[in-house]
């Protein structure tokens, strides 16, 4: 049976320069509300109190809150940053149908050929994406008035990073009106 000694008092082996380490211990474990065993040392605390402090302290949490969080957000931008291509790319679209619409309403009519390549030349957009313009589609309605059908056709394979995504497509059409 060993006998503590007295608060205050020397350990058997401890000379006087060793005191100021075990007071500033003692003093930094106070400052930071550590549970001490009953003999003041630190590896024999006991081990509910020490799951109990690790339960309520709350440092790091946020940490471990962005690491979850962060990688659905980074994702979550690339998709608007192409979402915002694919936006751009259909303004190039209503552009160049505007375009085609306007050299197919002159007289004398052009070709089929030249309102391809007039719209093909307008149209715009910035990306991974492909335009498809196939040959206007001419027609007459039940009055014998005659039209062109312009078409534009956007595609665009989308990636999540490091998973592939959808592939959106847009397609926008205009019918025009031929004077005679």
């Amino acid at each position: 049976m060993s006998v503590r000694p007295e608060r205050g008092a020397l350990p058997d082996g401890y000379c006087h320069g060793s005191l100021y380490a075990h007071v500033f211990t003692a003093l930094l474990c106070h400052q930071r509300g550590w549970n001490l065993s009953p003999d003041r040392n630190i590896r024999l605390e006991d081990t509910m109190k020490m799951l109990a402090r690790i339960r309520e302290d709350a440092r790091g949490a946020a940490v471990i809150e962005m690491a979850f969080a962060l990688p659905a957000f980074i994702v979550m931008v690339w998709m608007i940053v192409q979402l915002g291509l694919v936006f751009r790319a259909m303004s190039g679209i209503q552009h160049a149908l505007g375009e085609g619409a306007r050299l197919a309403t002159i007289y004398p009519a052009p070709t089929n050929t030249q309102i391809e390549t007039k719209i093909t030349d307008a149209v715009y957009g910035i990306g991974p994406g492909e335009f498809d313009i196939p040959p206007p589609a001419e027609g007459t309605d039940t009055n014998g008035n005659r039209y062109v059908d312009l078409r534009v056709t956007y595609t665009q394979p989308t990636d999540l990073l490091l998973l592939p995504g959808p592939t959106i497509s847009v397609t926008r059409s205009k019918r025009v009106w031929r004077a005679d």
